[in-house]
């Protein structure tokens, strides 16, 4: 559904693929690879959600069923920065900066300070 979206308006106001990914601020490539269908970065994904001037969670919920998806994308709409936080992590883990110990420290401050601020 991305992918319609992204040709809608293109198609709508005569751009092309090139000129598209200009506005957006990504490569043509990327461009490209979403009207093949393919998914894109959680970063990526709220710069689609801007030029397309929709909810950042109306396209986590055309990128997935996962309902707890969903839910976080909820969260990055309310503030972007944690889209960008989480796609750092998530680069990180994979090229071994960030260790399972890391996201499991991340996640018990992130806890922690839930609760500290409940009280």
């Amino acid at each position: 559904m991305l992918a319609q979206m992204v040709k809608d308006k293109i198609n709508k106001n005569g751009l092309s693929v090139r000129e598209a990914a200009r506005q957006i601020g990504i490569a043509n490539t990327t461009v490209h690879s979403v009207l093949e269908g393919n998914n894109v970065r959680l970063d990526i994904l709220q710069k689609f959600a801007e030029w397309l001037d929709v909810k950042y969670s109306t396209l986590m919920d055309i990128q997935s069923e996962d309902p707890m998806l969903k839910k976080l994308a909820v969260l990055v709409e309310a503030d972007p920065r944690l889209g960008r936080l989480f796609q750092g992590m998530i680069d990180d883990f994979e090229l071994g900066k960030l260790t399972k110990e890391d996201v499991e420290d991340i996640m018990n401050y992130a806890e922690f300070r839930m609760h500290r601020s409940l009280r």
